[in-house]
């Protein structure tokens, strides 16, 4: 939960929000679903959405640190990270569509993840609440329909290479 002045009173045209504030008398509090963390100078570092965490293996990786590390990749317009079956997927929304991806680069951004696989889509679907987040759900149901443009393996240790159409 988070309040302050940068808090918005709730999601635009959204009449039903009263279940994600609770209000005091001195503030509104905002439930987000986010995880996150208070660093030793007391700042709130926000690591994503609580149900779209991924949780394989003993270490479990939110989301948002992957959106996150991606943000400024020039090849990189949008990327999410999710669990398929029992891999981690690396989905990317390229930049341009005409140029090759740098996958062993965007690779190496999110190593701390460990994804199992990248995978490319034409279009990102987002949260139509802000549309500044990626819509899970969607991303998932896209996925299980095969809805992308290609999926490559992340064979340790050797270079990647994807064009369209490969599956790995």
């Amino acid at each position: 939960m988070v309040a302050g002045t940068h808090v918005a009173p709730g999601y635009l045209g959204d009449t039903d929000n009263l279940l994600a504030r609770i209000e005091t008398r001195a503030r509104r509090w905002h439930r987000t679903g986010d995880a996150g963390y208070l660093d030793p100078r007391g700042r709130l570092w926000l690591t994503g959405r609580c149900s779209n965490r991924i949780a394989l293996g003993p270490a479990t990786i939110h989301t948002l640190r992957i959106e996150a590390a991606l943000a400024f990749d020039p090849a990189v317009a949008r990327a999410a990270l999710l669990q398929h079956g029992d891999q981690r997927l690396l989905v990317i929304e390229p930049a341009e569509t005409d140029t090759p991806l740098p996958l062993d680069r965007i690779a190496a951004q999110v190593a701390f993840a460990n994804p199992d696989a990248i995978a490319v889509i034409d279009r990102m679907p987002m949260d139509a609440r802000h549309h500044a987040k990626v819509d899970y759900p969607r991303l998932v149901a896209d996925v299980a329909a095969g809805r992308l443009r290609s999926r490559q393996s992340l064979a340790r240790g050797k270079p990647l290479e994807l064009r369209p159409g490969s599956q790995g």
